[in-house]
């Protein structure tokens, strides 16, 4: 396989990838499965994954669970201990997940009028 016809096979299955980690957010995700549904073995696919999307898995749970927090704290004014309650991003200290929020460009509850947003997958 040459690097014309790689690349356009290598999305198609990281597209698979991508909308099972949507679907499956709230759940522990393991990179076994995420390979097996690339049809890689979890070392190629986690250096695919990365050259394609430009961070790695644990970068994009953590950046969607915050997206997902931030639209839910927006959308309903909750406190960030109600954020980690209802299980939007598993995190022990609450504390910290107004300033990983902001760090992302998100738009935080204390400002809802930041023109920032989170960046579409």
């Amino acid at each position: 396989m040459n690097g014309e016809t790689a690349w356009p096979l290598y999305e198609n299955r990281l597209r698979r990838v991508s909308a099972y980690i949507h679907d499956h957010l709230d759940e522990e995700l393991a990179m076994e499965r995420l390979a097996e549904i690339a049809c890689m073995s979890s070392y190629h696919w986690h250096r695919i994954y990365r050259a394609i999307y430009g961070e790695t898995l644990a970068a994009t749970v953590k950046r969607l669970r915050l997206q997902r927090a931030a639209a839910r704290s927006s959308a309903r004014s909750l406190p960030s201990a109600k954020l980690r309650s209802d299980q939007a991003i598993p995190i022990s200290n609450p504390s910290i997940v107004r300033p990983a929020i902001g760090k992302r460009g998100a738009t935080q509850p204390s400002n809802p009028h930041l023109t920032e947003r989170p960046k579409p997958c």
